[in-house]
């Protein structure tokens, strides 16, 4: 029952190994519907906690101390990249966790047009060996291996700001993260929570460490701080995007005026077909040789 069990850790580490199948009661040949319905009406009917657990493979986290309890697994399936995509604005979030947790970036664009934040990718760092040079190379092969290289440059990179001698040490290389405030931690899930219930974030399944969290997050007995978990540490790719949300430039639109009226191309001037009326100025005030 308690989401914290060794046995979830081993199917979490499958998951992100790849090493993970799952079947529920009803893909069972040996059971035909009478069998089930028997079992539904023994554990107090389908819907209850106990039936999902134990024969519908779910990992059923109490509410109260879920971190992000509107969170759906459709919102993590595959996208694509949409025509405008190059417009987008491209973000990175890091939490930093060095020695003692994981230490998470994200690599995500905002879609001003549907409203939505799309994370494409993650990177994550951990074990005692985790330094500067280790973060800052495995950030820019991150960087390069993104197809288009997108967050070469991207518009905003942000962090916690419990490392600034870090943050500093990675300026100094040429990666600048602007910090961001982490006391108000409650509000800051909160309003991650609102934008996953608007169904706002979406989520691509090679994000293995933010979709673990997502799902199995959970807050202390005390709610003051998230639990720790052995698979995903502090649940520090969690923290990412909650740093990440807060952050999102919602109001200014990247999308070229070029774009939306292609006959204003920068650079060229756009000769529009004259009115009858225009022509017959013309003709009244054209030069004569």
């Amino acid at each position: 029952e308690s989401p914290d069990h060794e046995f979830w850790q081993f199917v979490d580490r499958a998951k992100l190994e790849g090493a993970y199948a799952e079947f529920t009661i009803d893909q069972n040949p040996m059971l035909g519907p009478d069998d089930i319905k028997r079992l539904e009406d023994k554990m107090g009917g389908r819907q209850t906690s106990a039936f999902r657990r134990e024969y519908l493979c779910q990992r059923i986290i109490e509410a109260e101390r879920a971190i992000v309890p509107e969170w759906k697994d459709e919102y993590g399936k595959e996208f694509e990249r949409d025509a405008l995509y190059e417009h987008w604005h491209k973000y990175e979030a890091l939490d930093i966790g060095v020695q003692v947790d994981k230490t998470v970036n994200l690599f995500a664009y905002y879609n001003f047009r549907e409203a939505r934040l799309y994370i494409e990718d993650e990177l994550d760092v951990s074990g005692s060996v985790t330094t500067t040079d280790l973060i800052y190379q495995r950030l820019m092969a991150k960087e390069a291996e993104i197809p288009g290289g997108a967050y070469q440059n991207p518009y905003r990179r942000i962090a916690d700001c419990s490392h600034p001698l870090l943050l500093n040490d990675l300026a100094t290389r040429g990666v600048s993260f602007g910090a961001t405030d982490k006391d108000k931690i409650h509000e800051m899930v909160g309003e991650l929570r609102v934008w996953v219930r608007m169904g706002r974030i979406r989520v691509h399944p090679r994000c293995k460490q933010l979709l673990g969290c997502l799902s199995s997050g959970i807050w202390n007995n005390q709610r003051t701080e998230f639990e720790r978990s052995k698979v995903y540490g502090h649940y520090d790719a969690l923290a990412a995007l909650v740093y990440l949300v807060r952050n999102i430039d919602q109001y200014t639109n990247p999308i070229p005026d070029w774009v939306v009226n292609p006959n204003r191309i920068p650079g060229v001037k756009k000769t529009e077909p004259l009115s009858t009326l225009g022509q017959d100025m013309k003709s009244i005030f054209s030069r004569r040789n």
